[in-house]
């Protein structure tokens, strides 16, 4: 009998779920998580080299943190 892997399953089903996702519409909240990660990668990488930009970057995702913890706020109370 064959079986398939745990890992090579979830390589699988991660395929199709990306795959069948390019249909769906981000929300809002995840356009801001998405951003939010990348400011933070960009923070990382800035103050290696250059610690000024880096703590503007970081400035910019707080503003950006906010704004989400802002979201779900509003989500849970309409939720309620």
């Amino acid at each position: 009998m064959w079986v398939l892997s745990l890992k090579k399953r979830n390589s699988i089903y991660h395929n199709y779920k990306e795959m069948f996702n390019i249909f769906k519409k981000k929300s809002e909240l995840e356009q801001l998580q998405e951003k939010y990660k990348k400011l933070m990668a960009e923070a990382h990488s800035l103050s290696q080299r250059d610690r000024k930009a880096g703590d503007q970057k970081m400035a910019e995702a707080e503003v950006v943190a906010k704004e989400i913890d802002k979201k779900r706020q509003e989500e849970e109370k309409k939720n309620l």
